[in-house]
């Protein structure tokens, strides 16, 4: 091996067991598309790694692509080791993952966690390591403090972000539940959660407050269709589509007496 800096090949059994999970969040199932990409055109780009001693690293950036290579059957990989300091590493591992299109937002929070810490770091400094706003790092890690089950319904891709936040501010886990419930099985918006939550602040029930937003997203009336019978088949038509003459009523049961007759 070479020096810091240096790509040299790396023997995958050399490869330490990542102790922080947050920092390569299911690497392993999502390699496929990456496996069938290096098995035809082979390692483009090296992974980063650290030295943690007597002759064996901690993957920085690059899960995927061990990962990857380990379903090829692959045994080394290109790397280049960044040395042995992990105020470095962390960072750098931390946005690796923060680049995922498909990180969810309690996993973003957890790898933000991880970082702030391991280095007890203030939000700013950990919104300048990852390059992210201090308002968007303090809203991720806000997520760990709601309540397990809007968690998990947030983690699991069961309701959006925005209409996930108004239900975590409902301390009464019974209500929570219904509402929670009420909003993935029909795909609530942000509006809608937050019509309920203030029915439901200002001392409506939890059925109640559900019934009281659910006009909110209704679609708009349709325009009535005005239909009148011929007076003489009597078939119904569009209004529009009849003729109208001056007649008294006498005058028209004569004239449908005589159709008929």
């Amino acid at each position: 091996m070479g020096g810091v800096g240096d790509v040299f090949d790396l023997d995958l059994s050399l490869l330490e067991s990542e102790p922080d999970v947050a920092l390569r969040l299911n690497a392993e199932e999502e390699c496929d598309e990456l496996a069938v990409s290096m098995g035809r055109l082979g390692q483009l780009v090296p992974i980063l790694v650290r030295s943690s001693g007597e002759g064996r690293f901690v993957v920085v950036s690059g899960w995927r692509r061990v990962a990857a290579a380990r379903r090829l059957g692959w045994g080394h990989l290109k790397a280049c080791c960044v040395g042995g300091d992990e105020a470095f590493a962390l960072p750098v591992a931390v946005v690796d993952n923060l680049q995922r299109r498909n990180l969810s937002p309690i996993e973003e929070a957890g790898a933000v966690a991880a970082l702030r810490d391991r280095f007890g770091a203030s939000v700013e400094e950990v919104s300048r390591w990852i390059g992210r706003r201090p308002e968007w790092v303090a809203s991720r890690l806000g997520l760990l403090n709601w309540p397990a089950d809007v968690q998990q319904a947030l983690h699991v891709g069961l309701i959006s972000l925005a209409a996930a936040r108004p239900l975590a501010t409902i301390s009464d886990e019974r209500q929570r539940g219904f509402l929670l419930e009420h909003a993935v099985r029909g795909g609530a918006s942000a509006s809608v959660t937050s019509a309920w939550v203030q029915a439901l602040e200002a001392g409506v029930g939890q059925m109640q407050a559900v019934s009281a937003a659910a006009g909110s997203e209704r679609p708009a009336p349709q325009p009535v269709v005005v239909r009148s019978p011929c007076i003489v088949c009597g078939v119904e038509h569009v209004a529009g589509q009849l003729s109208y003459m001056p007649m008294c009523a006498a005058c028209v049961s004569e004239v449908r007496a005589a159709v008929r007759g």
